[in-house]
């Protein structure tokens, strides 16, 4: 039989053809829409930066056109030139002038770990504070490349003669997110509230000792008062994020202690809710409409909570997130795959503020001495450790072994200063001093008591890399008749032992900062409060360095003792100091003006200073 086409299939073919081509012109419809909406979003938006930018002016009395210096008395901060303040936003506005430059995009990465809170002072781990600072904002920050400190909240500030007392003077026209004014009451307020020995603050406090009093000016000046000169008051009080009165206010001590999301601040992005995160939710931030200054490209910030190392490559490897910080392992490898170097961008630094790795040995438990009081003791368990085998063999390299809790070559550092060696016979007989040597011959060290000498380390329990160390450690410390426990736990769980003394030896890491402090950490005035000298070490010599040092107002004499305060603490070994690590990492491609710092990076994620990264439009994945 043979096939027609007739009329009626005409009429079909044709209407199937109308109906494609209307679905052709709908769809170039929608994609005309879907552009001029964005148009009109960005136009929208540089209206707000606009109208923002004119109340920030008019607010501070100045012409919008023509801006006229400070009414002010200026200071002879380093960071001034000319009489001039420099601008916070300049490595911003320099990325503006690039070629390829624009907003849009999210900035996906990984923290590693299960955030207990985020409530200020409350989730005071690293991770943390790289979302805290992101919301809130601080009165200056630290450059990252001249390292001088620079005005954000505050336009300025002065020192009285003595050093002891800092005026900062406010930008006027910022708004909390909320949009209510950010004024000098929630400066005062900030310290007052953190310095109740009821908030849970104990860090914060433990750099306000010296601190004695805050006070409003007017609504747009306030003064610190110290008890003493103290080197690094104008970054404790300048650098400490600011708390909106209005919103913090309504928590008693007690609720805010409890809270696990109360985030709200005058920085460039914003929770979804201020009060309305919990553990377990996704980790969003967006950009803040209503923010003061320079609209920052990304427009959120996303953050991972994936703690398994090889499911954060999986990850990085699939495109899901944008930063990867690997092991040494994980560099070396990935640094020879065409595949990954396809999307990414491998970097490895030192970074200023990368601090160590660290055990810490706890001295006491239940107001009892433990048998890591004695100094003997510890430094037989530091000299029991191959650190440069570590260094070598797991970190690959990409590491050095410390002398002590300052960052190599510091002037601050004793440089003449040799770390412990590696020498299993000398710590023996250390050990036999304090009465620990095999008793009955069967291979295991015992204690004074008669009972084997054996100890629980405390670890975080989703690092492969911690896992090897460990491990390491482990055999080592067997050889030598020592019994090494691994305590794998959670973050949140780690954290609460520390808090609670309810340790024997814990593997952990600080970060550095570029003029360091001890006394935080090994002050024993510290070991009270939930404090961070968790590890409850006491030395007087030690805590009469620590205070002198702070209090100095040469920078010469006050570096020498510091170096006293290097070498005590050395000897002492509350810690054993495990690894200088270097940063590998990972970057997508995508991502533009990332650039090595003299601190780290041209985007310090522990600080307030703007994000200078930015991805071309027609590289932009997310909308």
């Amino acid at each position: 039989m043979e096939n027609r086409f007739g009329i009626k299939d005409f009429f079909l073919f044709s209407l199937i053809l109308f109906l494609i081509g209307l679905s052709i012109l709908s769809m170039v419809q929608v994609d005309r829409q879907w552009q001029s909406i964005q148009v009109l979003q960005d136009q929208s938006q540089q209206h707000t930066r606009d109208l923002i930018d004119i109340r920030r002016s008019l607010a501070e009395g100045v012409s919008v056109t023509n801006a006229s210096p400070s009414t002010h008395p200026a200071t002879t901060n380093p960071s001034q030139a000319n009489g001039q303040w420099p601008d916070p936003f300049k490595p911003l506005k320099d990325a503006e002038a690039m070629p390829g430059f624009s907003r849009g995009d999210w900035l996906v990465e990984n923290l590693r770990a299960k955030m207990k809170a985020l409530t200020p002072a409350i989730g005071n781990d690293l991770y943390s504070r790289y979302i805290q600072r992101r919301v809130m904002e601080g009165l200056i920050y630290r450059d990252s490349d001249s390292l001088e400190f620079i005005p954000l909240l505050a336009k300025s500030w002065e020192f009285s003669p003595d050093g002891k007392t800092i005026t900062f003077y406010l930008r006027k026209g910022i708004t909390f997110s909320d949009g209510l004014p950010f004024t000098a009451d929630d400066v005062v307020f900030t310290f007052d509230f953190l310095r109740n020995p009821v908030v849970n603050a104990a860090r914060e406090r433990s750099q306000f000792d010296l601190l004695k009093d805050v006070k409003k000016v007017d609504d747009y000046a306030v003064q610190f008062t110290f008890s003493k000169y103290y080197f690094k008051s104008l970054e404790v009080v300048g650098n400490q994020e600011i708390y909106a009165k209005h919103f913090y206010e309504k928590y008693t001590p007690e609720k805010f202690n409890d809270s696990t999301g109360l985030l709200i601040g005058t920085g460039p992005y914003r929770m979804a809710t201020p009060d309305g995160w919990s553990p377990g939710q996704p980790i969003v931030l967006y950009r803040n409409d209503r923010y003061w200054g320079e609209t920052p490209a990304p427009d959120r910030l996303v953050f991972l909570e994936v703690e398994e190392e090889t499911a954060d490559q999986t990850l990085f490897a699939n495109g899901e997130e944008d930063i990867f910080v690997c092991t040494p392992e994980q560099y070396i490898k990935l640094k020879a795959d065409p595949k990954v170097l396809e999307h990414a961008v491998p970097r490895d630094y030192v970074n200023m503020l990368g601090g160590y790795f660290y055990i810490a040995w706890n001295q006491k438990s239940n107001n009892a001495n433990t048998i890591f009081a004695d100094k003997r003791v510890r430094q037989a368990m530091t000299m029991l450790i191959d650190r440069q085998a570590i260094c070598d063999n797991i970190y690959l390299g990409y590491a050095s072994v410390p002398n002590g809790p300052f960052a190599p070559g510091s002037k601050q550092a004793d440089g003449d200063l040799k770390p412990w060696p590696y020498d299993p016979e000398r710590a023996k007989k250390l050990l036999a001093e304090a009465g620990i040597f095999d008793r009955d011959g069967d291979g295991v060290l015992d204690t004074p008591d008669g009972k084997p000498f054996t100890f629980k380390l405390t670890i975080f329990n989703k690092s492969a890399e911690i896992d090897r160390v460990t491990l390491f450690m482990k055999d080592g410390f067997a050889k030598a008749g020592v019994v090494m426990e691994r305590d794998p736990v959670d973050w949140p769980v780690l954290q609460k032992k520390l808090d609670h003394r309810e340790f024997e030896a814990v593997f952990l890491g600080w970060s550095g900062d570029i003029d360091e402090d001890q006394f935080q950490i090994f002050h024993s005035s510290q070991i009270a409060d939930q404090g961070d000298d968790f590890m409850s070490y006491k030395n007087p010599e030690c805590d009469a360095a620590i205070e002198a040092a702070r209090t100095c107002m040469d920078p010469v004499e006050r570096n020498e003792l510091w170096k006293k305060v290097h070498r005590i603490i050395a000897d002492d070994c509350p810690y054993t100091f495990l690894a200088n690590r270097r940063v590998t990492v990972f970057f997508d491609k995508r991502w533009q003006n990332v650039r090595r710092s003299k601190i780290s990076l041209n985007n310090v994620h522990t600080d307030y200073s703007p994000i200078p990264w930015f991805v071309p439009k027609a590289q932009q994945k997310y909308k």
